[in-house]
């Protein structure tokens, strides 16, 4: 395999088991599960409340 099929999906051969894994899990576009936070003024903020409204979540750290 050369270097740049290692990202083409069309020649990608998938170990076993690995395919259901990844159609378990949640992709971009997917509706999110409900969820609350702390917000910053001290009250509660769930991501239905947002519902109709642009929402961008990122999960990350600056370690």
């Amino acid at each position: 395999m050369t270097e740049s099929e290692i990202y083409n999906y069309d020649v990608f051969q998938s170990k076993a088991g690995e395919s259901s894994y990844f159609r378990s899990i949640t992709h971009a576009g997917d509706i999110a599960p409900d969820f609350s936070l702390p917000s910053i003024n001290g009250g509660i903020l769930t991501l239905s409340a947002l519902q109709g409204m642009p929402v961008v979540i990122e999960f990350g750290s600056i370690t």
